[in-house]
């Protein structure tokens, strides 16, 4: 995971902190990769409002009509992996956050600290 929060077009309907995210999964994955993101240091979890791979991602943004997903709390990554998979994602508040990903038989926990932009 490659992140850090930022301001955009994409900014939560409601106060929060974004990020622009870019996933890195090994060629050698060949089935889809689950993320859920969760709050350690308090409540809340994380929504990802957008994937590079959604219909008309980059066209909206073009456009500067960019409509988010705010209720999805679980995005898969699908195959094939050969390069990055640029997401985004928005959580309620800076804080200790632990981000999942799930494979067949796999599971890999990136634990990062996400400040509020300035």
């Amino acid at each position: 995971m490659v992140g850090w929060p930022v301001a955009g077009p994409f900014k939560p309907p409601s106060t929060g902190v974004s990020a622009k995210t870019i996933w890195v999964v090994n060629s050698a994955v060949e089935g889809p990769v689950s993320l859920t993101g969760r709050r350690l240091d308090g409540p809340g979890v994380a929504v990802f409002p957008g994937y590079e791979r959604d219909p008309d991602f980059y066209e909206q943004r073009a456009a500067g009509t960019y409509v988010g997903r705010w209720d999805r709390t679980e995005l898969v990554l699908v195959p094939p992996h050969v390069y990055e998979h640029r997401t985004e994602i928005s959580i309620p508040s800076a804080g200790c956050w632990q981000f999942t990903a799930r494979m067949e038989t796999e599971t890999v926990e990136i634990v990062q600290y996400i400040y509020a932009d300035a």
